[in-house]
């Protein structure tokens, strides 16, 4: 039961992505690095421990605050492959109408996005969460 409702779980966040990549028009690799951010290191490090069990970095793991952290790795991937990157604004606009199930302060996305990267990087050289 709990692979089941982790693959619904993130096969809905994966399309919440597509779907807020193709409404803010981001081109492709904005799109697949936003992807591979999300799944390959931030839901990956989250999803070994449980969906079902207390996260410090969610609390609670609900969907709402995972689509949060979907649209931080949109941001963090416009950054880096788009010229102008995505304003911060108009993420948080996508949020507010995208994200029915909570609403989410400016500080709240900023909070995301520094995890986001930071769960990334430690991703990278190797270190269990």
């Amino acid at each position: 039961m709990h692979d089941e409702e982790s693959y619904r779980r993130r096969r809905r966040v994966v399309g919440f992505i597509v779907q807020s990549t193709h409404e803010l028009q981001v081109p492709p690799i904005v799109k697949y690095s936003a992807l591979c951010l999300f799944t390959d290191r931030f839901y990956s490090s989250i999803s070994r421990k449980g969906l079902d069990k207390v996260h410090w970095l969610l609390d609670p793991i609900s969907e709402s605050n995972l689509q949060l952290f979907a649209l931080a790795s949109i941001w963090i991937s416009s950054k880096i492959h788009s010229s102008p990157p995505l304003s911060f604004k108009t993420l948080k606009s996508l949020g507010d109408k995208s994200i029915s199930e909570q609403h989410f302060t400016t500080r709240d996305f900023l909070d995301a996005v520094v995890i986001s990267y930071f769960v990334g990087a430690i991703a990278n050289a190797g270190i269990e969460i």
